[in-house]
């Protein structure tokens, strides 16, 4: 409550939007969508349920989700941000790329590298780790039952748990994603 408040980050309004769109996911696909698209603009992490959503509600249902969330995502950049998409590509890049903070396992592979290489290799190691994310997130979504909401839900909260294992950057505000 003191960091989505007091020290206002994003998670809280994200995580309310995110909810509104799981709550929504079972009577309106186009309302779902606005709310996950919004949850989005937000905070990026709640992409990473993208995979999930789109294999419950099928291959049809799911294109037409994932459109519906694709258009009003892109158009909230375009209207957001406008001439500014490369400083937003740009930012992400130096997220994966130069930040470190409470991350365990790139902590170990980092001092690894460095007894090998004798350098800070995170320009090679985040963006390795966010694809070993990635690539672990989508074996688990196809793997994850999601015939329910519930199977839904344990699935995010391991693909989130996967993401913050490999994360080069975890703020203890984080973790407000999966908790919820």
């Amino acid at each position: 409550i003191v960091e989505c408040t007091g020290n206002l980050h994003y998670e809280g309004i994200a995580i309310a939007l995110l909810l509104l769109a799981i709550s929504y996911a079972g009577k309106s696909l186009v309302a779902s969508s606005a709310f996950f698209s919004s949850a989005t603009l937000v905070k990026l992490n709640p992409a990473l349920l993208m995979p999930l959503l789109l294999k419950y509600w099928k291959l049809q249902r799911g294109l037409y989700f994932l459109l519906i969330t694709m258009a009003i995502t892109f158009g909230g950049l375009f209207l957001g941000f406008g001439e500014d998409l490369l400083k937003l590509k740009n930012s992400i890049l130096l997220y994966y790329q130069s930040f470190e903070f409470n991350a365990g396992v790139y902590y170990l592979i980092r001092e690894i590298a460095r007894w090998y290489t004798g350098y800070n290799a995170i320009a090679y190691i985040g963006p390795s780790l966010f694809l070993l994310s990635a690539l672990s997130i989508l074996l688990i979504t196809l793997r994850s039952e999601t015939s329910s909401m519930r199977g839904v839900m344990t699935g995010a909260f391991i693909s989130y748990s996967i993401y913050f294992f490999f994360s080069t950057t975890i703020h203890p505000w984080y973790i407000l994603f999966p908790l919820v």
